[in-house]
């Protein structure tokens, strides 16, 4: 069994999480900032998902960081290339380093006797138990079970004789070749895509201007009053 302090802990390392460390280390350069991440490699969703055609459904302009800009030419970025964005990410800006990979959070408890946070873990690896404390907890886990993803009933599903795949337990090595096949996470996703952009049509200038200052790990004035607090 291992124990750290940090003085603050992030949970996550993807798009939210390496840009949570990012405005830390730059802020607040004087705290301990350590990550856990489940997988072995920094993305979160964008590498848990891998099924053929993956993409944004939001522009990587809006999506992307404020500090480290989108700058390739797709607008609805595919999944790989906003995955190596977020490495890449987390590499340039010297955050990689704090990440503890193969960690699985199991309990978060408070503790009000010495004033800290206590987070409980495990190494999926090895088994072994591991022990982290802190001032500032920060969940950035995104809202999917990484264990089972959600399956809704579809009425004679039973009567299908096909293979059926879950898109978030896709295989890494599946061809498609003499096989007709049907990704319901991609109609939803061009579902997603037309609701937003009809949304668009009725965005005021304001509204507009406003969307211009999000930043893919939360809005900038929320940052600051975030940032303020852990500095003091």
């Amino acid at each position: 069994m291992t124990n750290e302090h940090v003085d603050v802990l992030i949970i996550g390392a993807g798009l939210s999480g390496i840009g949570t460390a990012v405005h830390l280390s730059q802020n607040c350069p004087d705290k301990r900032i350590a990550i856990l991440e489940r997988r072995q490699q920094v993305g979160g969703t964008w590498d848990l998902f891998r099924y053929p055609g993956i993409r944004s459904d939001s522009d990587m302009f809006s999506f992307g960081f404020a500090f480290r800009p989108w700058n390739d030419l797709q607008t609805l970025a595919d999944g790989e290339s906003i995955r190596r964005y977020i490495s890449d990410t987390a590499r340039e800006y010297g955050v990689e380093e704090k990440i503890r990979f193969g960690i699985e959070t199991e309990q978060v408890q408070w503790c009000s006797e010495q004033q800290q946070w206590v987070v409980s873990a495990r190494d999926l690896e090895s088994g072994q138990a591991r022990h982290y404390s802190c001032d500032f907890l920060i969940s950035c886990t995104g809202y999917y079970d990484h264990k089972a993803g959600y399956l809704p009933e579809f009425p004679g599903a039973e009567r299908f004789q096909g293979q059926c795949i879950h898109p978030q337990h896709w295989p890494r090595i599946w061809t498609t070749a003499a096989k007709r096949w049907w990704s319901l996470a991609a109609v939803r996703r061009r579902l997603r895509w037309c609701r937003q952009w009809l949304r668009r049509l009725a965005i005021s200038p304001c509204c507009s201007a406003r969307l211009l200052h999000h930043d893919g790990a939360g809005t900038r004035s929320d940052y600051r009053s975030a940032l303020q607090g852990i500095a003091q």
